[in-house]
């Protein structure tokens, strides 16, 4: 009986058991990252504001949208 084993891979940043990377989607990502990590590092950058050079002249799209 041939017996396959599946290496176990976590977040990178939690520990949470993950089947792959929730941002790439690539199951040998060496940077292995959770959905809801990803989701908290996404609403933190937009939270921070509009990077310097996004060229908007200083206001946010989703502002605009929000807003609109």
């Amino acid at each position: 009986m041939n017996v396959s084993t599946t290496k176990a891979r976590k977040c990178s940043r939690c520990g949470t058991a993950v089947e792959t990377c929730a941002f790439c989607d690539e199951p040998d990502c060496p940077a292995t990252t959770c959905y809801r990590c990803v989701n908290i590092a996404i609403f933190d950058r937009l939270a921070s504001g509009p990077a310097t050079n996004s060229g908007s002249g200083g206001r946010s799209s989703t502002t605009e949208i929000a807003l609109a």
